[in-house]
């Protein structure tokens, strides 16, 4: 269970990340960025 909740959490980061990308192209980096994506 607790294997499939980190994979879970690692992939809705991911995406997350993602999305950003293609919704500001950059521009997200500078106009809104709660908290910096990093790898655990």
């Amino acid at each position: 269970m607790a294997v499939l909740w980190t994979r879970l959490s690692t992939f809705a980061r991911e995406l997350n990340r993602c999305r950003e990308v293609m919704y500001g192209q950059g521009s997200v980096k500078t106009s809104q960025a709660p908290q910096p994506i990093s790898r655990p």
